[in-house]
């Protein structure tokens, strides 16, 4: 239908309107739309770090504990056990601690999630700082032998500040995933 025939007159026998049915050949909405009266409807939304149960804890926190349990994490990534089957196991886990709404699909998310954040904490510890440590070379020798030269140790505070980067990068990694920890 073009624009023309769209605001034409309808045949006055016909009972038709001139309007449009946007969407319905899309696979809009037809009259009456919204939820299907077959499905289900959902669980309030909740946070998976922030709403706690009785005992204090998380979703986020409970799925640590269940990862850090030996052998669970292994499970986790092994080839033998779906992903699925594991996040079933785990949203278990979580409605034997009083969160009974978390879906395997939500819980092989935030696992998924947290293995993110770990590796990329972990790059980021392993990272050299070459680059600063070259620099801090260079202006070590650039001032030797110069009435700049005044014993100051810039490969050792290169050293010391890439440390100190990293540490707190890594604490603040860890303090996201587990909060209640405390990283010296």
């Amino acid at each position: 239908m073009n624009l023309t025939q769209m605001n034409a007159s309808p045949d006055p026998g016909s009972g038709a309107t001139s309007q449009p049915t946007r969407g319905r050949s899309r696979g809009g909405r037809k009259c009456g739309g919204g939820r299907s009266a077959n499905k289900q409807k959902r669980a309030p939304v909740q946070s998976w770090r922030n709403t706690k149960n009785k005992d204090g804890k998380s979703s986020l926190d409970l799925i640590v504990e269940w990862l850090t349990v030996k052998g669970n994490f292994n499970q986790w990534r092994s080839s033998d056990t779906s992903k699925r089957d594991v996040a079933e196991e785990i949203a278990k886990f979580l409605k034997d601690n009083r969160f009974p709404n978390r879906e395997w699909k939500g819980v092989e998310q935030q696992v998924t999630g947290l293995e993110k954040k770990f590796r990329e904490a972990l790059l980021w510890q392993k990272q050299t700082g070459q680059g600063i440590l070259d620099e801090a070379e260079a202006t070590q020798a650039a001032q030797e032998g110069t009435e700049l030269d005044n014993d100051e140790d810039h490969i050792g505070a290169a050293k010391n500040e890439t440390e100190g980067v990293s540490v707190t990068v890594c604490s603040v990694v860890v303090n996201i995933l587990v909060p209640d920890i405390t990283i010296l």
